[in-house]
This record gives C-alpha cells, sequence and structure tokens, in this order.
C-alpha cells in the first residue's frame, strides 16, 4: 500500500455478509458509499443507544486526570509550607525552585512507555498502571526528609501524569461515538481541573501532611472505581479478548442488547473492522514506524497537535498554576494569597465544565481563537499591571491589587475553554490508528518538555526581565497561536475518526 494513500481491503466474512467484499476507500464521498453498503445489506445501520454509560465510562476515566490536577497544582500550597520554620524538609531557594520544575521531566519520560503499553496491552490497563505511580509518589512525599526524596516523588508523579495525557484520551475517544466524542474528551480537563480546586482548597488548611494524604486518596479512589469499566471495544478486536469480548463492550457501552441490536452491533463491528483493516494492511505494508510517520497525512496530523501543544504551554498556564500563590503575594493587597488561590481553582472547574457542554455544539477551531485571544488580553492586563506598579512615582497602583486576580481568573477561565483541553482532542482525532500510540508519546513529550522549559526558567525570566515582561511574553504567545489556529487547524467536529484522515490526505 503506498504511504500517502488511504485504502482499505477489507476482506471480512461480516463485511461480506452485507455484500461488500471489497471496500477502497480514498474519498470523503467513497467512505459515504461505503459507509452505505453496509447498512444497505444484512446489517440494518446502528439503532439510537442510551449514552450514559458511555459518560460513565469517560468520566470514570478522567478521574485519573483529577490525580494529575493534584499534581499540578500541589506546588503552590505546599512550597509556601516547606519554607516554614517547622516544615518537615527545608529546602533552599534553588532547591525549592526544582521541586517546582522537576515534574514535568517525569512526564517526558512517563509518555512513551504509556502509548506503547496502550497498544500492546490494552487502554485500560495502562491507564490503570497509572495511577499507582501516583500513589506511590504521594507516599514518597508523605515519608521523605530531603530535597532529593521529593525530587524522586516529583519524577514519579510526572512519569504517570506523562502517560495519563497520552493513554487516557485515546481510551476515551474509543469508547465514546462521535456525537459525544468532543464532550467526552473534555472531561479529562474538567477532572484535572477539580483536581488543582481539590488541591488548592486542601492547601489552605496549611498542612503538609494533610495536603499529601488527601493527593493520595484521589488515584485510590480511581483504582476502585475504573477497574468496574470494559476495555474499549476496538483494543479487544484488536486484541486477545477478540470479536466476542468486542461484542460484549459495545454492549456495555451503548446498553444494547445482542439478540435485540444484533445488526447495530455488527455495523458497530464492521465500521471497527474497516478502521482496523486500514491499520493494518498500513502496519504490514512493509513500512517502518518512522515512515508510517512520514506519511503527508501524519506530517500535517502531528504539525497541528505539536502546534496545539506548544501554543499550550507557552501560553504560561504552568507558571500560573504552580505558582499561583506566589504571584499573588507579589501583587500585595488585602485579598489573602491561598483565598485567591482557591478562587482561581474555582474558576478553572467551572469554566471547563461549560466546555463540557459547548465543545460538541460550537467548533473546535472557535474556541481555540475565543481561548487564546481572550487569554493573551488577560495576560497582557497582568503584564500592565505589573509595569506600572513598578512606577509608584507615576501611579499608585495599590488600590488595583483586586485588578491580577481578575486577570489570572479571566486567563485560566479562557484558558479551560479552549487552549486547555482541545489539542488533546484535536490530538487522539487527527493522529492515524496505526501510529497513535507513538505519535501520542512524542506529542507528550514534547509538551512537558516546554512545560519544565517554562517553569523552570519563569524565576530567571522575572529576575532578568521583570514580572511585566515575562507575562508580555506569554500574552506574545497567545497571539501566535490564534494565528496558527487561524491557518493551520481543520475543524473536527461531528466527523467520523475515518472522514478526518480522509480529509488529512486531500
Amino acid at each position: 500500500m503506498a504511504s500517502n494513500d488511504v485504502t482499505a481491503i477489507l476482506e471480512d466474512d461480516a463485511v461480506q455478509a452485507a455484500g461488500v467484499s471489497t471496500i477502497r476507500i480514498t474519498t470523503k464521498d467513497e467512505l459515504a458509499a461505503a459507509e452505505a453498503a453496509v447498512e444497505s445489506g444484512t446489517v440494518d445501520g446502528p439503532v439510537q443507544s442510551r449514552r450514559w454509560a458511555q459518560y460513565l465510562a469517560a468520566t470514570t476515566a478522567a478521574l485519573v486526570g483529577m490525580a494529575g490536577g493534584t499534581v499540578l497544582a500541589w506546588t503552590s500550597p505546599a512550597l509556601p509550607l516547606l519554607a516554614q520554620a517547622d516544615s518537615p524538609i527545608h529546602l533552599t531557594e534553588n532547591e525549592a525552585s526544582w521541586v517546582g520544575s522537576v515534574m514535568p521531566l517525569g512526564a517526558v519520560l512517563g509518555a512513551p512507555p504509556a502509548g506503547y503499553l496502550a497498544q500492546r496491552l490494552g487502554r485500560k490497563t495502562a491507564v490503570l498502571s497509572l495511577s499507582v505511580h501516583f500513589l506511590l509518589s504521594w507516599a514518597l512525599v508523605l515519608t521523605t526528609h530531603s530535597a532529593l526524596g521529593l525530587y524522586a516523588a516529583r519524577l514519579l508523579a510526572g512519569f504517570a501524569l506523562g502517560g495519563v495525557c497520552v493513554a487516557c484520551p485515546i481510551y476515551i475517544n474509543e469508547v465514546a461515538e462521535d456525537e459525544v466524542r468532543g464532550t467526552c474528551s473534555a472531561m479529562l480537563q474538567v477532572m484535572m481541573n477539580a483536581g488543582m480546586l481539590f488541591s488548592y482548597a486542601v492547601g489552605a488548611a496549611e498542612s503538609y501532611v494533610l495536603l499529601a494524604a488527601a493527593c493520595a486518596a484521589v488515584p485510590a479512589l480511581f483504582l476502585v472505581l475504573f477497574a468496574w469499566m470494559p476495555e474499549t471495544p476496538a483494543a479487544l478486536l484488536n486484541g486477545a479478548g477478540g470479536e466476542e469480548a468486542a461484542t460484549r463492550s459495545l454492549c456495555w457501552l451503548r446498553r444494547w442488547t445482542p439478540g435485540v441490536h444484533s445488526a447495530a452491533l455488527e455495523a458497530e463491528l464492521v465500521k471497527l473492522r474497516r478502521a482496523q483493516a486500514v491499520a493494518k494492511a498500513e502496519t504490514t505494508s512493509g513500512e517502518s514506524l518512522f515512515a508510517r510517520m512520514r506519511r503527508p497525512s501524519a506530517i500535517r496530523a502531528l504539525t497541528v497537535a505539536l502546534g496545539l501543544i506548544t501554543g499550550q504551554q507557552l501560553s504560561g498556564v504552568c507558571v500560573v498554576v504552580f505558582h499561583a500563590e506566589t504571584i499573588f503575594r507579589a501583587v500585595g493587597g488585602s485579598i489573602p494569597p491561598s483565598a485567591a488561590t482557591v478562587s482561581v481553582g474555582l474558576v478553572l472547574f467551572a469554566t471547563s465544565y461549560i466546555t463540557t457542554l459547548a465543545v460538541d455544539r460550537v467548533d473546535r477551531r472557535v474556541l481555540l481563537i475565543v481561548s487564546a485571544t481572550f487569554m493573551g488580553l488577560s495576560l497582557a492586563t497582568l503584564a500592565a499591571f505589573f509595569q506600572l506598579q513598578a512606577h509608584p512615582s507615576l501611579i499608585d497602583m495599590q488600590p488595583f491589587a483586586w485588578l491580577p486576580v481578575l486577570a489570572i481568573m479571566c486567563a485560566v477561565a479562557a484558558f479551560c475553554l479552549g487552549l486547555g483541553p482541545l489539542p488533546w482532542t484535536v490530538m487522539a482525532e487527527l493522529l492515524p490508528m496505526d501510529i497513535v500510540g507513538p505519535a501520542g508519546a512524542v506529542v507528550s513529550s514534547a509538551c512537558w518538555t516546554l512545560s519544565f522549559t517554562t517553569t523552570k526558567s519563569y524565576q530567571y525570566l522575572v529576575d532578568y526581565l521583570g514580572m511585566d515582561s515575562t507575562f508580555w511574553l506569554f500574552s506574545g504567545c497567545c497571539g501566535v497561536t490564534v494565528v496558527f489556529v487561524l491557518f493551520l487547524v481543520p475543524e473536527t467536529r461531528g466527523k467520523s475518526l475515518q472522514a478526518i484522515q480522509i480529509e488529512l490526505t486531500s
């Protein structure tokens, strides 16, 4: 099979039973004709499914994102606690900087094996294994008495989080129907933000041990609940479970009964076989993984995914999340930094929930453009405040100490509207099935490399450029992201995964 030819040759009993012995799919029209052929034979086509089970599976899977959210936000309340005289661990300023920034390095290491595990052992197994790493990291936080122990704990937590960002979106995309895929995918960001809010709120109690113990309870809860969820039909059909296990999974997710909805089940299985036939034909065509990732459609998908992830990380969101309390302390004013930080967590959670309602009703491109635009404007407002604060002879900014709190709230709200959840959603939608694991690992590794770069360089930027220039820089990056989305990002809302692949090759 040529590397730039999206052709599926299906020699499958079920497809032949539908009157289609060979299907060649190279255009959108042929895709529609092929699906019509399947549905006009003995397979009558899908009936309306009850989607609550899909929402349940996606939400339960996304609970591991809440565990990741506690990891992301932990440094904001924890670092001030570690600076107190009665802290169980005494850190230098440089050690505290490394505790705050080393986690993304672990995420870089965690992404590649997660992609491999998701391909070889199944999506559910990969996601479950990551929750164990979260538990081990919190055990280290609770028991260590040295900076090195905290480094190890943060690296381990980062390893788990990097893997979550690869395996969990794949799981959610494969359990959800096209019509609700965006909403289900956005649940991962909702849960991450819920984890951040949880960490901020518990941190307000100013107990280092309580904070770590409460955060450890989240992955423990996930382990118990997610064990009851099914593996994805696609993973089962391609693995040891086979068609029987895939059918059981489909019945659970769609709430269908085999004897009653046999035609609908067969139609779904035919679609899965068709997609896997494309992937299998391409992986057995003699092409190496590197060659498959160099196909024009794969290059375009990777370019879009990497561009969106770059825009996400260079927006400065990790700086805001990791150092929210420190930033509010620099502002001064009458609002307690811990209370302002909890308010940011509330905005993160509330806005991400609203996004789940909008993501399947509004085009992805529109949400991304609006998100990057308003985040850039909010960070510009924050930069202007710090610039004026540095010149008290011109204007007294103390009466406006509320402005940075509002600006950061608006920035994180705008982030949750698009730049937060949608790069991962679009990545999972665009990447071809035969490279989704390795390519997803590349994107995730790039994400966390950039996250480490921005968080570690933040203090250097502030020292050499000042708070104002640092946030002007982040604001400018948001503007570049708007241009990137306008010219390079395709629309994916409401399209089947196979239709998206055909569009990428056209």
